[in-house]
């Protein structure tokens, strides 16, 4: 293995003898493996080879070149069967890596060759050569192992000279270099496998997670050596026009690397700041991906995406629009995170901008939504409504639908009866009445928007059919449905969510059951209407049917996913979140084992899900036992998980809870799963309880 700074100068070389232009990167490393040509074998057969004692006057029958390959192939497979089952054995019996590694290539070596089949054994031996590696890296953490095994490398090596490596494979190794800060050996493996597959073709997605280690092993080299990363150098090296994705690349990072680890920060932010150089804060593209990650839900994208923009910003100096901030003002006050629609309004003033009226109305709505009793929000309310310096018809909407969240009616009426022909207070008043409970009201009202020529618009429509439901007037929905058509108001994922529960509803006050050809029907009206049924869809619907009080109707919903194959592990995770939220513990267990079965990738947010639900039921028996279960899996324990299994600890003062967790992360050393409002709690169990903690995490 070349060292770096060797490797700089061979670079010129490697241009010349493929077809990759590296010797303008100036930061790869190169490693050549000498290949000789094979030797033809006794018995082999040769396509276009002749003999010198040919008689010409015996009539020869030409051989049956394809049935000859065709048994050899046969032969190989069962012999390359015969290998791996004995690897298997070999290592179940204990048997050091360095002999099962000898005898592996040994046996390989002596396997016959067959035309157009050298991927088809490398792929057979995936498992194999796998396992020899993780035998080897087994051996080399055991403080009792007398000998020195083989190590990952040099089985890679020697994989490679045998011309049975696979991506995988380097992949195991570069993780292992990476973690072990050997990033100039990681990136000249990359270099290794370009000269071992000049012709090969690579498929992007197949080799994205090489592509994400070279790339943190390239910062890495970048930031020892105090140089600026080059976005146009790394992609010359990766051989790709786009690299893989921010989260794909921290995910990597998060693999191989701890974030106790010196480097990890550093690494961290330069990744971002490889990406966000020139990203323009204020893009149309990135507000509108985060709006439309905020109406299906998807709290993770947005705050990414306003944390790419403000990274964004700090690092090219481009400032934030007041627009932009009062955007994603909006979108938290949508997914109830008002805390962070708080801080951008913080933000918005630091930053020396005026207010706008738009951004005061959007302040509203925050204020009005933050925790505490009713009391101390309306006082908060009022002071916002006081120093709004020029009230439009959208503040006196925005009011009226506050009011009517904090049970201020006689404000609503003041507010909305000398503005009614207004059509957005008009409408917030509809949706006001809608709220309250008596649907004669609202269906008079209508009746008197209608005569006034005021077109209701598709949130209005939605609030006055979910009324309909919620008060026993479900007769009232298909000729509600039927004037939102004649309005030329296409309905959206909510309103289908609210007609589902209708039906639902209704057959099941007759005793029947939703039937399949009924869903299907009910899928291409959603089709027709511009609404592509897939996996956001279903479980946007499933959330809805949860919140308006249906668990069952979701439950019945995701049964039909699943008889039709479309079940996912986004809705079964909605689900078993519903089930929580609806008190229903139990069947949120049964739902993750059924999950569990089912073997998807489980990942460490599904988990944390399953904690949040049990520590919000007060389970802690529940929690001790599925903590358990993980002895053998602690990375699927993510900080939200031990932060919720530590809060169920204090407030159930189950000090039995308290130390199993604090035990866990120690045993495991997983100081990087703490956070502050972790570390708040497990001083707050110290003082409550006399919690003793294990030494690994005093102080």
């Amino acid at each position: 293995m070349l060292p770096y700074s060797r490797a700089l100068r061979a670079l010129p070389q490697v241009a010349r003898s493929s077809r990759y232009p590296l010797a303008r990167l100036g930061t790869t490393v190169v490693v050549r493996l000498q290949h000789s040509a094979p030797a033809q074998r006794e018995g082999e057969v040769v396509a276009g080879g002749s003999s010198p004692e040919v008689n010409v006057e015996k009539k020869q029958t030409k051989p049956d070149y394809a049935k000859i390959n065709a048994e050899k192939k046969e032969k190989l497979l069962l012999q390359i069967k015969a290998i791996n089952e004995e690897v298997s054995k070999e290592i179940q019996a204990g048997v050091l890596s360095n002999t099962v590694a000898e005898l592996f290539f040994k046996q390989v070596e002596a396997l016959p060759r067959v035309p157009r089949t050298s991927y088809l054994v490398a792929e057979s031996f995936k498992d194999s050569i796998t396992s020899i590696m993780e035998k080897a890296t087994k051996e080399a953490n055991d403080v009792n192992q007398q000998r020195v095994p083989i190590s990952p490398l040099a089985v890679l090596k020697k994989a490679i000279s045998h011309n049975v490596a696979l991506p995988s494979h380097y992949v195991y190794v570069v993780s292992q270099l990476l973690a072990e800060g050997d990033s100039s050996n990681a990136m000249s493996l990359w270099v290794t496998y370009l000269e071992n597959n000049v012709d090969s073709k690579r498929s992007f997605i197949s080799l994205l997670p090489f592509y994400s280690l070279v790339t943190i092993a390239y910062l890495d080299l970048c930031i020892s050596q105090k140089s600026e990363p080059e976005l146009e150098k790394l992609q010359q090296l990766l051989q790709v026009k786009s690299l893989p994705r921010v989260h794909t690349l921290k995910s990597s990072l998060n693999t191989v690397i701890p974030q106790s680890d010196a480097r990890f920060k550093p690494l961290s932010n330069a990744l971002d700041g490889l990406f966000l150089f020139s990203v323009d804060p204020n893009a149309t593209s990135l507000i509108v991906e985060a709006m439309r990650a905020s109406e299906l839900g998807e709290t993770r994208t947005v705050h990414q995406t306003w944390n790419n923009i403000r990274k964004a910003s700090e690092l090219n100096g481009k400032k934030i629009t007041e627009d932009t901030m009062v955007a994603f003002m909006k979108m938290f006050n949508t997914l109830n995170l008002t805390s962070e629609a708080q801080g951008i309004w913080n933000t918005l003033i630091n930053s020396g901008i005026h207010p706008s009226t738009n951004a005061w109305n959007n302040l509203l709505v925050t204020v009005s939504k933050t925790r505490g009793p009713f009391a101390k929000r309306l006082g908060q309310v009022e002071y916002v409504k006081s120093k709004i310096p020029s009230p439009d018809d959208q503040t006196f909407a925005t009011l009226i639908r506050v009011y009517t969240t904090l049970k201020e009616f006689e404000k609503v009426e003041e507010i909305a009866k000398d503005k009614m022909d207004i059509s957005i207070v008009s409408q917030a008043y509809l949706q006001s009445l809608a709220s309250r409970g008596d649907f004669s009201v609202v269906e008079q009202f209508l009746t008197t928007l209608k005569k006034r020529n005021i077109q209701l618009n598709q949130t209005s429509y939605n609030m006055v059919l979910a009324a309909a439901l919620r008060q026993g007037h479900s007769e009232k929905i298909p000729e509600l449905m039927k004037d939102m058509k004649r309005e030329g108001i296409k309905p959206d994922i909510a309103t289908y969510t609210i007609v589902m529960d209708h039906n639902l509803k209704e057959l099941a006050s007759r005793g029947e059951v939703f039937t399949d050809h009924a869903f299907e029907l009910f899928f291409e009206e959603l089709a027709q209407n511009g609404i592509k049924p897939n996996q956001f869809t279903f479980t946007a619907i499933m959330d809805n049917l949860a919140k308006n009080g249906s668990v069952e109707a979701a439950e019945s919903f995701f049964r039909y996913l699943q008889a039709k194959k479309m079940a996912s592990p986004v809705s079964y995770i909605s689900l078993i979140t519903s089930e929580f939220e609806a008190g229903r513990p139990s069947e949120g267990e049964d739902l993750f084992r059924e999950f569990l079965n089912e073997r998807y990738r489980v990942t460490a947010s599904h988990w944390a899900a399953l904690f949040k639900g049990l520590s919000r039921n007060g389970k802690t028996e529940e929690l001790k036992s599925w903590l358990s279960s993980l002895e053998e899996t602690p990375a699927l324990l993510n900080r939200f998980s031990i932060y919720f299994l530590l809060t169920a600890a204090k407030s159930r003062r189950d000090r039995e809870l308290a130390e199993q967790v604090v035990d866990f992360i120690a045993r495991h050393k997983m100081k990087s799963v703490i956070s502050s409002k972790t570390s708040e709690v497990i001083k707050d169990l110290e003082r409550q309880m006399d919690l003793q903690l294990p030494e690994y995490l005093q102080g």
